[in-house]
């Protein structure tokens, strides 16, 4: 399925980072992000590691998120996610 997500829907989708700097952010669990359905949390680099990403994963300032969306949830998801409080 990730496979055809990102190949059969590329005009549609993107991929994108976004680094964590919302200060209310932090201590977040990813299923309490109301994130649009179609974007979909690939992968979370903090500091030197891999997470896999769960609903109960839970955010810290500094994290850098993959993300896989529309280009115009991205740009939502990416102002919600970067905005410095």
């Amino acid at each position: 399925d990730l496979v055809h997500l990102l190949t059969e829907t590329r005009d549609q989708r993107d991929l994108c980072e976004v680094h964590i700097q919302n200060p209310a952010l932090e201590g977040k669990r990813l299923r309490d992000l109301d994130l649009p359905a179609h974007v979909l949390v690939l992968s979370i680099l903090r500091g030197d590691e891999f997470l896999i990403p769960r609903g109960n994963t839970t955010l810290r300032l500094g994290d850098t998120l993959t993300l896989l969306g529309t280009v115009e949830d991205l740009d939502a998801v990416v102002r919600q996610l970067a905005h410095q409080s």
